[in-house]
């Protein structure tokens, strides 16, 4: 039986080994992991589709991260490790 994915709410999760779980995941749900860009490179991507940031750039715990609101306001992040 094959599983059908239709969506991702979250999956946060803290390792020692990121590059071992993010390829678990991804080997599990049969997406692709892309790990080349960072958060500003991101945050412009989005500007060009019309998807403005909702706050400022943020750090903290290793991370840099910035949030973005979906057309149906859930918010969602994207971040990296580079602080």
């Amino acid at each position: 039986m094959a599983v059908r994915v239709e969506g991702l709410i979250f999956a946060g999760v803290g390792s020692a080994d990121h590059d071992a779980v993010a390829s678990f995941f991804a080997d599990a749900l049969g997406v692709e992991v892309d790990v080349s860009g960072d958060v500003e490179a991101a945050t412009d991507e989005l500007a060009a589709r019309g998807i403005e940031p909702d706050g400022e750039l943020n750090a903290g715990y290793g991370l840099r991260y910035r949030h973005f609101r979906a057309p149906d306001g859930r918010r969602f992040e994207l971040l990296d490790r580079k602080v």
